[in-house]
């Protein structure tokens, strides 16, 4: 399946933080042609900051970029003409103007398939720490203190999954440990999936927040689930639930999240993304019954060396002139359409 723009020869900028976690993604695009466009970013310096002209001078003369959360906006995508791939290394692609790169020819591919199960386990390590209070603790014990801190169990409680795609089914199947009965709410419901890990499909949203003692917010950010849960919605939630979002901060209004921890409607929460990043400001930060953690939910060593494997082969295609699965572009409009569909792997 042919990509817009082959040609070499072919340069790449890395901004994604920690692509050197192992060697052979570089490897494999120095050992297929590819130019790496020397940068400080790629390896313990992240591109979290990277934006407008800055971004701009690093993509002079780059094809393809390997990004982690810097923002491609339409000024950048404009004034980047040699542009023509970005690849996220990441599931979500909400800091990429999606039209503006399709207006320019720009292919934008996605890494699916790598970060669901350290994401999961993130959720779990959340869950625990926001039910049984571990960072209170621990700071409690550094500080010379020693008290009782009483926690909940999690064993036969209700799991209620937001989302219920690859993250969200990975999720249910580690509750399964628990003992947990799971209830999950997807705009399109997979019922084939739920039925084989006992997952029952809620119809609703205000369902799925009155019955769950553990609620996991697992959705990407879109048009549809920005501020999906409101203050309305957490109204309904179950007196003493538990809270976890690893999705995208977006998708929660904080404000109304952190009342509902204030008055006591919420048990805790475990927090990995937020409205703005870092979270300056945020009045989730200054509440004790919170369990924070800096947008770390698929930093594992494992999950990192799949994710750039994948982004490195995705950029050693598209120089090619390829692409073997069309699933990782998000915007496949650009992709040669006269090729058969079967070819996509």
């Amino acid at each position: 399946m042919t990509v817009p723009g082959a040609a070499r020869p072919w340069t790449v900028l890395i901004t994604a933080r920690n692509f050197d976690v192992t060697p052979e993604p570089e490897r494999e695009l120095r050992d297929s042609g590819v130019v790496i466009k020397p940068s400080e970013y790629g390896r313990q310096k992240g591109d979290a900051g990277l934006a407008g002209d800055q971004l701009i001078e690093l993509l002079e003369g780059v094809n393809s970029i390997i990004a982690g959360a810097c923002r491609l906006t339409r000024s950048v995508i404009e004034a980047s003409p040699s542009l023509r791939h970005i690849a996220r290394r990441g599931v979500g692609f909400d800091s990429v103007d999606l039209e503006s790169a399709s207006e320019h020819g720009v292919l934008v591919t996605i890494t699916p398939g790598v970060l669901e199960a350290s994401v999961a386990d993130h959720v779990f390590a959340l869950m625990l720490a926001a039910a049984r209070s571990i960072p209170a603790g621990d700071a409690l014990v550094r500080s010379g203190g020693w008290r009782g801190l009483v926690g909940v169990e999690l064993v036969g409680k209700t799991l209620g999954i937001v989302g219920f795609g690859r993250i969200g089914r990975q999720v249910a199947a580690r509750a399964a440990g628990f003992s947990m009965r799971v209830l999950a709410y997807d705009e399109f419901p997979d019922e084939a999936a739920a039925g084989s890990l006992g997952v029952r499909l809620a119809g609703s949203l205000t369902e799925l927040f009155g019955a769950s003692d553990v609620i996991s917010v697992n959705v990407p950010l879109t048009a549809t689930t920005r501020r999906l849960v409101d203050a309305r919605l957490l109204a309904k939630a179950k007196p003493g639930a538990i809270f976890v979002n690893t999705a995208r901060g977006e998708v929660v209004d904080e404000g109304a999240l952190a009342e509902a921890l204030r008055s006591g409607r919420l048990f805790a929460a475990g927090v990995d993304t937020y409205e703005r990043e870092p979270p300056l400001g945020s009045p989730l930060v200054e509440l004790p019954n919170v369990v924070l953690s800096p947008h770390i939910a698929g930093s594992t060593q494992e999950c990192l060396a799949r994710a750039n494997a994948l982004a490195a082969g995705t950029v050693v295609e598209v120089m090619e002139g390829r692409l073997a699965n069309r699933a990782l572009a998000v915007n496949a409009n650009l992709l040669d359409a006269t090729q058969s569909p079967d070819s996509s792997g």
